[in-house]
């Protein structure tokens, strides 16, 4: 019984911080980039410092597995976690798809914790890794990010790096910013590929060329 309380709470509570999301998005701690080259268009090279993630992998559609991994990672910042500390929200939400079907879904840490002083989730199916600094290609825009228009931005940064010659690493993977009630015009919603490591000024002048 107190357990099915406890889920209930949880699920209650997911639900609350999705609607406070819209006010709170523009205040939460945002991912840090630096831009290397601007391609008009919304598209940008990237390069991401390492970064402290919490990560699920969950089957099944994105939409029914981001909603699964989701209530996962939000029961661990929430306080599911060794020390029952509240771990504020961060933006954005990332989706990467697997070649299997599965979804591995992460959110970023906030910058004052590191490997060492993040408590342990209770939940072993959460992990908790360091990533390497990438170089991206990333194109922002906003709307309903439903799967042709997911597909529209795969293409376009895709055909974005086959022109400028850049070698990718694995698949495009997705950002969200915003819970799902807040108008599209005002959504903000990314797709990134991670770009094989060159030296910097190969790979500006392979952008810029």
């Amino acid at each position: 019984m107190q357990r099915k309380i406890f889920k209930t709470i949880l699920a209650f509570c997911a639900v609350l911080w999705t609607g406070l999301m819209p006010l709170s998005s523009h205040a939460a701690e945002l991912s840090d980039y630096v831009v290397v080259e601007s391609s008009g268009g919304g598209i940008e090279i990237r390069d991401y410092p390492s970064l402290v993630i919490a990560e699920v992998t969950v089957p099944g559609k994105r939409g029914e597995a981001a909603g699964a991994a989701f209530r996962k990672l939000a029961g661990f910042i929430f306080g599911g976690n060794e020390t029952k500390t509240s771990i504020k929200m961060t933006a954005p939400v990332v989706q990467t798809p697997q070649a299997d079907g599965q979804w591995v879904v992460n959110f970023m840490m906030p910058s004052k914790f590191n490997k060492d002083n993040l408590p342990r989730p209770n939940n072993a199916e959460i992990r908790i890794r360091e990533t390497e600094p990438v170089r991206t290609i990333s194109l922002r825009f906003n709307g309903r990010a439903g799967a042709k228009s997911l597909a529209k931005r795969r293409k376009q940064i895709l055909d974005y790096a086959a022109k400028a010659e850049l070698e990718t690493l694995g698949v495009p993977y997705y950002a969200f910013y915003d819970a799902p009630m807040v108008p599209g015009p005002f959504r903000r919603n990314e797709v990134h590929i991670r770009l094989k490591p060159q030296t910097p000024d190969k790979a500006v002048s392979a952008v810029i060329k």
